[in-house]
């Protein structure tokens, strides 16, 4: 086992066979995890206001130039991606290998999402991701046919 301390006061451990390997890899690991800012110095993690923490999942400022920059929720960006496309998607992971089925399937679970029961009462049919297994209800045809 291998723990590594990186610049920024991130501390990496990793367990691997090889300790050259795991010191190759917990390098890369350390330089890919540190924020930087579009002028090249690194980024520290702010507070975030109650209004901010529903909408972005972090928040950095540059120590350099005092540029904020924000990172999106996960589900956001998934929700702004189904539901501006042009077929139908996932609403759990988002991706867009979805197809119809006949009825609701016992191996899965039907979505709860706002706009998924408001298509299943208007009898649009029924659509399943085989990665998540997710069922939900879509009136776009799946990019898959």
């Amino acid at each position: 086992m291998v723990s590594l301390s990186t610049r920024n006061g991130y501390r990496i451990t990793l367990k691997l066979n090889f300790v050259c390997q795991q010191r190759r890899i917990a390098v890369k690991i350390a330089r890919d995890c540190a924020m930087r800012c579009v002028c090249g110095h690194h980024t520290k993690r702010i507070h975030r206001s109650r209004l901010q923490r529903l909408i972005y999942s972090a928040a950095y400022r540059c120590s350099a130039c005092g540029r904020t920059s924000f990172t999106l929720r996960h589900g956001i960006i998934t929700t702004y991606a189904v539901l501006f496309s042009r077929h139908s998607r996932c609403f759990r992971c988002g991706g867009d290998h979805v197809y119809r089925i006949s009825g609701p399937d016992e191996l899965g679970e039907p979505s709860k999402h706002p706009l998924c029961i408001l298509q299943g009462l208007l009898l649009a049919p029924t659509v399943k991701c085989p990665g998540c297994r997710l069922q939900f209800h879509d009136f776009r045809d799946p990019l898959m046919s």
